[in-house]
């Protein structure tokens, strides 16, 4: 059998000139593009493809480890979208082009890059080809003899993780990257929910290289051990550590300026009648401290979020709440909310948590975007915002729900009080199941 050295002496097409933009569609000239899965080291198969290529795009771990032939070698750094486009374009020139993708190549890695730019600059079919390899989760469940049929797998490579929902899975794998890595993950998770410290964890790092290293302990011992990006944290069902309801959380919960939080009656009410789905987006207009959208977040992970607010200040309050609840869904916009609207994607959902003197033209504006079927929930304090959200849009309006609560504080020897709390008015619409026809342009 011819050795990888032999392989590397002969049928490796010459390099390219240096990439140009090629005009859309690709030309009949174009080459060929591999897209190698490595999930642990680099497997034969994969080196054998590559060092057919002329032009080789890895990591410089990866490209260490190929043996040296013809091709011209491109290390993938912290920009994979123009490896990508390079690529491409070198295909297009009529090169043979291979993409050695650590972990699984289209699972959040420079796989799943190169598909989504060629969905933008697409080569013709038979030029491009994905070739499938053994992932480093299977390679790690293995060694460990974990069965992971439950496990949830998460990616930290090119997104902020989602960490409430991770510690929530009694089985986690979470592969880490550059910006965090397995131990940084870990140390994350412990101050997101200290109670999950003691639970049992496994860190591995170069998998299938001469540097693998697999190590099992606690959480929190794992926040102190020092892995590269090339790791992955594993969190097991040992010691697991259940985080409380993220609904209608006390007010300790969250940083806020003044009295501008919801309360947390009112935000449990708030969510029951938004009938959140498990996917779409949600707009939470007037957000203040971010809580009632980031409740919603916590509850739906698949939901995506759009928190609006105008003051500075209090978007640095929803950053922090957003990070200390542990989800990613939650986008915090800042501006004045009817300049802000066109910029946000259409909603599912709607909350209306405030607007002051332009809460008419600002529910007009919201339900002329909202989705068929959709609901929007406005919550009204004052008595002028009040009168105006009972007679708007009557025809839409499904109901109407007053909320009086009151809660018990101590006033000295032992002596308690109900104190009341402001009354709140939340407004239930819905939009039609077919979008309204536009009146202006009617025949």
């Amino acid at each position: 059998m011819d050795s990888l050295k032999d392989f590397a002496m002969r049928d490796a097409s010459p390099p390219c000139a240096e990439p140009h933009p090629a005009p859309h569609p690709a030309p009949p000239s174009a080459g060929m593009l591999h897209v190698l899965s490595c999930g642990a080291g680099l497997p034969e198969s994969a080196a054998r493809t590559a060092l057919r290529c002329g032009h080789v795009f890895a990591s410089r771990s990866l490209l260490a480890r190929l043996p040296q032939g013809a091709y011209q070698a491109h290390a993938i750094a912290r920009e994979p979208e123009r490896d990508a486009n390079e690529a491409i374009a070198l295909v297009r020139q009529g090169c043979t082009v291979a993409v050695l993708a650590s972990g699984d190549a289209l699972y959040h890695g420079m796989g799943a890059t190169l598909a989504r730019v060629l969905e933008r600059l697409p080569l013709p079919r038979e030029c491009v080809r994905f070739h499938p390899g053994v992932t480093a989760f299977q390679v790690l469940c293995h060694r460990l003899g974990l069965a992971w049929s439950q496990a949830r797998l998460f990616s930290a490579h090119a997104q902020e993780p989602p960490l409430r929902q991770i510690l929530e899975q009694p089985l986690a794998i979470v592969y880490a990257g550059s910006r965090l890595t397995a131990s940084d993950l870990a140390s994350a998770l412990c101050r997101l929910h200290p109670a999950s410290r003691g639970r049992a964890c496994v860190l591995a790092e170069l998998l299938g290289s001469p540097g693998e290293r697999i190590v099992r302990t606690s959480l929190g011992e794992a926040a102190r051990q020092a892995f590269g990006p090339t790791s992955i944290l594993v969190l097991l069902p040992q010691g697991f550590a259940p985080l409380p309801l993220a609904l209608g959380l006390p007010d300790s919960c969250w940083r806020f300026q003044g009295h501008l939080v919801t309360s947390p009656e009112v935000r449990a009410c708030a969510l029951a009648r938004l009938r959140l789905p498990s996917r779409g987006v949600l707009w939470d207009l007037g957000a203040g401290s971010g809580s009632v959208g980031l409740e919603a977040a916590a509850l739906r992970p698949g939901l995506e979020v759009w928190g609006v607010e105008r003051r500075p200040e209090r978007l640095a309050d929803m950053e922090a709440n957003r990070k200390g609840l542990g989800v990613a869904n939650y986008r915090a916009v800042g501006g004045e909310i009817l300049e802000c609207l066109p910029e946000l994607p259409d909603p599912d959902r709607i909350f209306i948590g405030g607007g002051g003197a332009a809460l008419a033209a600002i529910a007009e504006a919201s339900l002329a975007r909202l989705a068929p079927c959709g609901i929007c929930v406005a919550s009204a304090v004052t008595l002028e915002s009040q009168a105006l959200l009972a007679a708007f849009r009557p025809d839409l309006c499904q109901s109407v729900l007053s909320l009086d609560a009151a809660e018990a504080r101590g006033i000295g020897r032992g002596l308690r009080l109900l104190e009341p709390r402001h009354r709140i008015h939340l407004f239930v619409f819905q939009a039609p199941d077919k979008p309204e026809p536009d009146k202006e342009n009617a025949p």
